[in-house]
């Protein structure tokens, strides 16, 4: 009896085409982003930022490429559609950040110390419903280019070699803070592990001025006078 489903040429290029879409929009965002921002000391965080982004989806298409070729031949269809899927988010989540790096790089947090109250008052408040665009766009273009009947084909020499530059040069960059908020997350939570101590962040709330009652607009204020100052990356 014939089995129907992916082969594993079929998933790996299905997980391929993924990694090389949301790769390239992200480097574009970046470009982008530090060409807008006419700050030269954006360069360098940038470009290690982005580093981080493709070891980040390299892990990720990887990961559900070797699980889901643990399913039966039966089930692999529906586990890679799954998976493809959970990329595309993870791709469109990637996405939101490359605008807001400068920002980051000035008044870098865990991520995961942070609640719901302020992300909406970084999002309404401080920088806009535009701050949605990129992933928005990455979300609906991931679902595009999944849609597609395209599956490159990489030689194994040529994947091999790239992996191991991209693992050498990640593995020096993880040396000092990173830019990536997710993976700076990440190094923090590591460091509270090991040092066993709770670091707790205050929520960044709005507080309702007299001009709100009044009826007139009022937005948040942040001083710039160190904006570009990311010694610390």
């Amino acid at each position: 009896m014939k089995l129907t489903g992916f082969s594993k040429s079929a998933s790996e290029g299905l997980f391929v085409k993924l990694f090389l879409f949301f790769a390239s929009y992200q480097l574009l965002l970046h470009i982008y982003f530090v060409s807008a921002s006419n700050d030269p000391h954006l360069f360098m965080p940038t470009v290690v930022a982005f580093l981080h982004d493709i070891v980040m989806l390299g892990i990720v298409t990887t990961l559900f490429y070797f699980i889901a070729s643990l399913f039966p031949a039966n089930l692999q269809n529906t586990i890679n559609k799954i998976f493809a899927v959970i990329v595309v988010i993870v791709g469109a989540v990637l996405a939101s950040y490359p605008k807001t790096l400068r920002e980051y790089l000035a008044f870098p947090v865990n991520i995961f110390d942070s609640d719901m109250s302020t992300v909406k008052v970084l999002i309404f408040d401080y920088f806009g419903i535009g701050i949605l665009v990129p992933p928005l766009v990455a979300l609906v273009l991931g679902i595009v280019v999944l849609l597609l009947d395209f599956k490159p084909k990489i030689p194994l020499k040529i994947k091999a070699t790239a992996l191991l530059i991209i693992l050498l040069l990640f593995s020096f960059t993880m040396q000092r803070p990173s830019p990536q908020p997710l993976i700076f997350s990440i190094q923090k939570e590591i460091e509270t592990l090991v040092s066993n101590k709770k670091r707790s962040v205050a929520s960044l709330t709005r507080r309702v001025s007299k001009s709100e009652q009044t009826g007139e607009i009022n937005t948040l204020s942040y001083s710039t006078k160190k904006i570009t100052n990311y010694n610390h990356i």
